[in-house]
């Protein structure tokens, strides 16, 4: 690792192995503290147990696949509007109803558009 600045980081997951053979998910956050010139000098690195937040990440993720699954099954979409950042989200499904990519970000403008009809004006 050879970096421009005086200090230059890396963070990695791994698994490490246990003396038992179990395994536990790590973060490992590696610092390479260099001179002027940017010649290492010396590194320090932290390790750190995440098996609650990879389990955590884990049923988040089952949870999110079961939401998007009853929203295919029954045509039922949601969506978000954050009033202060003026940051709209939709589900997959709304996606999928609009019949849009599921990369395309509508405008607040554009969104409401998706509902109304020229006889609602």
């Amino acid at each position: 690792m050879n970096c421009a600045s005086p200090v230059c980081q890396c963070a990695m997951r791994k698994e490490y192995i246990c003396k038992g053979g179990s395994r536990v998910p790590i973060e490992l956050l590696v610092h390479l503290v260099g001179d002027a010139e940017g010649k290492p000098l010396y590194y320090y690195s932290f390790i750190t147990d995440i098996s609650d937040r990879k389990r955590a990440e884990d049923e988040l993720r089952k949870r999110q696949r079961l939401l998007n699954e009853m929203g295919r099954i029954a045509k039922v979409g949601g969506w978000e509007f954050n009033i202060e950042t003026l940051e709209l989200q939709w589900t997959e499904e709304v996606y999928h109803i609009h019949e849009v990519e599921l990369s395309y970000k509508p405008t607040v403008s554009e969104a409401i558009d998706f509902y109304t009809t020229t006889q609602d004006l």
